[in-house]
């Protein structure tokens, strides 16, 4: 059996002793354990808690029975062993625990044990934040560069590169003017006149934060028109391009371009199947 503790833990020490036909071996008063460490395999001296090669004063450790009648067979190392008390331990060690008898000889006994110290259990019930260092995790050359994960994010992202991605995506950031109204934002916008075209414009206001594509821009009063607003934009509200050019990236076509499309299209070669309104359209053309 082998089993793991924190370093300075406290161990439960028990075993099981039967007699040789298999019964539990009741009443005994020599069985003891012995214990010693494999980065040296020096035995411990239960009288000054201290590995040694020789001049032991108490090398073994006595095994008290438990309950004759309710644990028949049972003995254990009263109090438990409390690691801590070994003086000079050395980190991460492992331990040998063998019962013996003496000087019976009528006892069948388990076989020694190992006991692991130390290691990844000593961070079981550490804080996070005091096992997350950089070196614990990740380095700055690994792929996750900065993997401390309980780190600020400023500390993660320069300025320059926060300030570089802001820029790619708002194009201005403009404060709302007096004479605004639901379809006309004005600001201090003082780019040329269709410059904001087809950009999306945010405009946050106490009643909320809305956005719309920016149908005409003008140089004149910074003037954003747009769709209809929920609320008339106040003096001193924010209003936030972002430099997303609708129609560029395939955004909603105007009433008029889809007229223009329709009546541009060629019925008889595209829609002169049974039963289209373009077969209907080409029996009136030879109408006329």
């Amino acid at each position: 059996m082998t089993v793991r503790i924190q370093t300075g833990g406290v161990l439960p020490i028990a075993i099981l002793a039967v007699t040789k036909s298999g019964a539990p071996l009741t009443g005994a008063t020599d069985l003891f354990i012995r214990v010693f460490r494999r980065s040296d395999n020096f035995f411990i001296d239960w009288a000054d808690n201290t590995f040694k090669a020789s001049g032991h004063t108490t090398i073994n450790q006595i095994l008290a029975e438990v309950d004759a009648t309710n644990a028949a067979g049972v003995y254990e190392f009263a109090g438990d062993w409390d690691t801590s008390t070994i003086v000079s331990p050395v980190a991460d060690d492992s331990y040998v625990i063998y019962p013996l008898q003496t000087p019976g000889t009528n006892a069948v006994l388990p076989g020694p044990a190992d006991v692991l110290t130390g290691e990844f259990v000593d961070d079981i019930d550490a804080a996070i934040t005091s096992r997350s260092t950089q070196a614990d995790i990740l380095s700055d050359a690994t792929p996750f560069a900065g993997a401390n994960v309980d780190a600020a994010i400023s500390s993660r992202s320069s300025q320059a590169s926060q300030d570089l991605l802001l820029d790619a995506i708002v194009a201005n950031d403009l404060v709302v003017g007096a004479g605004s109204s639901t379809t006309e934002v004005r600001t201090g916008a003082t780019q040329a006149t269709g410059f904001y075209d087809d950009m999306m414009l945010v405009v946050i206001n106490t009643a909320g934060t809305v956005a719309r594509v920016v149908s005409a821009y003008n140089n004149t009063n910074g003037a954003f028109t747009v769709a209809t607003l929920p609320f008339t934009p106040a003096a001193s509200d924010r209003a936030i391009v972002i430099a997303l050019d609708q129609a560029a990236a395939g955004g909603a076509p105007s009433v008029g371009a889809i007229a223009d499309a329709v009546w541009d299209e060629d019925v008889v070669a595209a829609h002169g199947t049974s039963d289209t309104g373009g077969l209907l359209l080409r029996a009136l053309g030879t109408l006329i």
